[in-house]
């Protein structure tokens, strides 16, 4: 509390007590007694303005400094060795990728000269991290926050711009004196055991005090060693341009330029785009024309805006599903509010529920969707995780057996991520390097060639989406062919990649070649039903990307009596 505080506090006591003896009955308190209630009446507006002190204020939302208990000594000599040895993990790391992003500098890890001391970031009064900085010999200085017990929670990352930040081991002393406050509900705490892997991450500022955790970018011509999805070539090209906004105030008149925060619906368009070509049984696929809601300019495939006011009209429905942020705001569409459910986007995508929308900001125009083909999505999505528990193994099963994932990364304060994924991405391959799985994925306020690796411990949520495909026999006598068509789950007809079949017994191998697209064939000779009651086929159907239920292979069973 400042001075000024504190003697406002005191004037309005002393009148308090003036009026307290005038009020009773006019009797005039012996000196002692009046000094005895002045102290009590002192004394517990001092314990209620200390207790008000503890609670955390979230009137602008922005973290504020807050005097809990410092870590012991012996904690920041295990925090200051723990951060040293995350380090060395982190440098080693660097070494592996170097090759991924060459011009790259990731030298300041070997030029840390001085560790500072701890200091606790907490959300409700109790400490989600502890913030230690990283010093190097020219005094250029990065964070690391880690947990009580010396887990990586969130990296020293180098600044995306070039910027870098000096800090003298005296100036931290004097910021470190008051641990860091958050406002709760706002931002989110990590689960327990959690880690972050060892990568050298890069951030980029975002608005209202939050930055982004980013992957490294590369060039299409780094990728040749990683698996990557098919058709990703063909995919049209989505990609978030920057806008200007005149910034007034009394002295002066700035044009800033800021990303719009629109990642969600140009993350969920490019995965439809991609199921449109992974789904399609044409070398020639008529990818729908639009224009650019940020941009103007023309474009092709599903439209972002489309999947956008789907979402928001499906949110009038059902806005504890269809979710909006209470933090973010998006200086650009001050009038929107900000979309925080990626489930809700996996859910529009597979479930649009309407064959046009409407747009928000001008409702004469309004969006069509193909009742038919919709998104080009199957029924279902499939929730890979959520809540910064990323599995590396789980996002790779699901690259090799559904393809394209779509992700959430979190925006961040003080090594704390908010309670909601702040931005999509589309995760399109990966890669095993140094004992770690680094992934690709598609960052849309990118230029349209490049992309982004990092590991899995960078997405806090991510889904895929399922496709089931079928199959069917017939056995045409006059003709004695034997058929099988292959549908996806609307029923189109679909080609499939492969067709491992027995007939008429088991063991006899036979080949199955295409007729039609969905159609194939096999000639059956009139001696196959020589000395068999039942001719039997057993056909194994593989398609890349597609599923039969829980499975890869869909098995036909037909007989021929």
């Amino acid at each position: 509390m400042n001075s000024y505080n504190r003697k406002t506090l005191l004037k309005s006591n002393i009148v308090n007590v003036k009026a307290f003896s005038c009020t009773a009955g006019g009797l005039v308190l012996p000196l002692t007694a009046f000094f005895f209630v002045l102290a009590l009446v002192l004394f517990s507006s001092a314990e209620k303005a200390t207790a008000a002190s503890r609670v955390p204020q979230n009137k602008n939302k922005r973290g504020q400094a807050s005097l809990a208990p410092e870590p012991t000594a012996a904690d920041a000599v295990f925090l200051r060795s723990e951060a040293a040895r995350h380090v060395k993990k982190i440098a080693a790391s660097a070494e592996v990728v170097q090759k991924y992003s060459p011009m790259r500098d990731f030298s300041f890890y070997s030029k840390i000269k001085h560790i500072g001391a701890p200091r606790a970031v907490e959300i409700s009064g109790g400490p989600t991290a502890y913030e230690l900085p990283l010093i190097a010999d020219d005094y250029a200085a990065r964070f690391i926050y880690l947990s009580a017990d010396g887990r990586l929670l969130y990296p020293p990352a180098a600044s995306a711009s070039g910027a870098r930040y000096f800090l003298t081991e005296r100036e931290w002393n004097e910021m470190a004196g008051g641990n860091y406050q958050l406002p709760p509900g706002d931002f989110t705490v990590y689960p327990a055991g959690y880690s972050l892997q060892h990568f050298p991450f890069v951030y980029s500022e975002r608005h209202q005090n939050l930055v982004e955790l980013c992957g490294l970018p590369v060039g299409q011509e780094s990728l040749a060693d990683f698996k990557m999805l098919d058709y990703i070539s063909q995919v049209p090209s989505k990609s978030i341009g920057k806008r200007k906004l005149n910034v007034l105030s009394r002295a002066s008149h700035e044009i800033i330029e800021l990303t719009p925060l629109k990642s969600f619906s140009y993350a969920a368009a490019y995965c439809a785009d991609w199921w449109h070509i992974a789904a399609s049984s044409s070398d020639e696929i008529a990818f729908e024309r639009y224009y650019d809601f940020l941009t103007g300019a023309p474009a092709f495939g599903v439209n972002p805006r489309a999947v956008e006011m789907v979402y928001l009209q499906r949110a009038s429905s059902d806005a504890e599903f269809f979710g909006f942020s209470n933090y973010m705001k998006d200086p650009l569409f001050a009038g929107e509010r900000f979309h925080s459910s990626l489930e809700g986007y996996a859910s529009v995508l597979v479930l649009p529920e309407m064959i046009s929308a409407a747009d928000a900001g001008d409702p004469k125009k309004v969006y069509e969707i193909s009742e038919e083909n919709k998104f080009y999505m199957g029924e279902e999505y499939i929730e890979l995780f959520r809540g910064h528990e990323a599995s590396a193994e789980t996002l790779v099963a699901a690259l090799e057996t559904h393809g394209i994932v779509m992700a959430g990364v979190s925006f961040y304060m003080k090594g704390a991520a908010l309670s909601h994924p702040a931005k999509a991405v589309a995760v399109i391959g990966y890669k095993k390097a140094g004992g770690t799985t680094l992934f690709v994925y598609k960052d849309f306020e990118d230029p349209a060639k490049m992309f982004r690796v990092a590991p899995a411990g960078l997405f806090c949520e991510a889904y895929c989406f399922a496709h089931e495909f079928r199959a069917r026999a017939r056995y045409i006598v006059k003709k004695r062919k034997l058929t099988i068509e292959t549908f996806d789950q609307r029923g189109n007809k679909i080609n499939v990649d492969s067709i491992s079949a027995t007939f008429p017994t088991e063991g006899r191998r036979v080949k199955f070649l295409r007729e039609a697209s969905g159609v194939y064939f096999h000639q059956v000779k009139k001696e196959d039903f020589s000395g068999i009651d039942r001719a039997k086929l057993t056909a194994e159907i593989k398609k890349k990307y597609f599923v039969s239920g829980d499975s890869e292979t869909f098995t036909l069973r037909y007989a021929i009596y």
